[in-house]
């Protein structure tokens, strides 16, 4: 029997190609994306014509990726209505709303950012990048004064951390779906931003400092608890941490420095504190 008369074989194997060429782009638009994050962090820090040159590159290569990707994204889920429609009722109940959550995910707002990369960099300050977070509802554009923020003093001098946190985009200020973003100012004599150490869960945070002065510096302290780095921060640089991380610096004066958190959990006090006697 000619094979190709068999409209059954067919139509598996053109799923299978499908599939497995649109899984190719998967793990490769995840990774890549990650390779855009780090150097457009590197060039927001260095300016080097170099750093953006590197950003430039990765992201008409994340755009051929990402075109292909939606190609064969859209003909595959076609397919499990044109080809597998016996499939599709039965599982449709608990498949069909993770595909569709997926397809929302990534075309809609995978494709957003992407068109803010290619069409809105010379619109867009560098620090949107930095702070952005899904969004799965609309709430009130608000201007949120100085005035108008949760005040939250902490710390003593006697442990050079006496500080005013100013909560802007918080639940008790301005409702978000995942984002929420402050500032913080040190006084002077103070020099510590965060202690105790701590990490969230379900949240990461952004570090942006600025009021750094002239010839000084904040030496940012991250990763796990047991095995923390550093890192040397100049004024109006950024750090991102992801969840497992911890944020902490000491500066060589007293500096202000924006923080922003995305993630579900907004709860601001929810922490996991690391003793610092245990931070190695």
């Amino acid at each position: 029997m000619d094979i190709f008369s068999d409209p059954v074989l067919l139509a598996r194997l053109q799923f299978a190609c499908t599939a497995g060429y649109h899984f190719i782009f998967v793990p490769l638009t995840i990774g890549l994306g990650l390779i855009l994050a780090i150097n457009e962090t590197r060039y927001y820090r260095s300016r080097d014509p170099k750093d953006a040159a590197a950003t430039k590159f990765w992201v008409k290569i994340f755009t051929a990726t990402f075109v292909l990707g939606l190609a064969t994204g859209i003909t595959m889920e076609f397919s499990f209505g044109t080809n597998w429609a016996d499939y599709s009722r039965f599982v449709g109940d608990i498949f069909g709303a993770p595909l569709a959550a997926e397809a929302l995910l990534a075309f809609f707002l995978e494709s957003t950012f992407l068109g803010v990369l290619l069409f809105g960099r010379r619109r867009v300050s560098p620090k949107f990048y930095m702070v952005s977070a899904p969004a799965h509802r609309a709430y009130e554009t608000k201007l949120i004064k100085i005035e108008d923020a949760a005040k939250k003093p902490l710390g003593a001098m006697e442990t050079s951390n006496k500080r005013v946190i100013n909560q802007f985009i918080h639940p008790d200020v301005l409702p978000t779906c995942q984002l929420s973003m402050g500032m913080t100012v040190l006084e002077p004599g103070s020099v510590w931003n965060t202690m105790p150490a701590h990490t969230h869960e379900r949240r990461m945070e952004v570090y942006m400092y600025f009021e750094v002065p002239e010839d000084n510096v904040v030496f940012h302290m991250m990763g796990e608890g047991r095995e923390t780095r550093h890192i040397v921060m100049q004024n109006e640089q950024a750090v991102i941490s992801p969840s497992w991380s911890i944020h902490a610096g000491a500066g060589t004066s007293n500096y202000t420095f924006i923080w922003a958190m995305g993630g579900e959990n907004q709860a601001f006090d929810d922490m996991d504190v690391i003793p610092t006697t245990e931070l190695r």
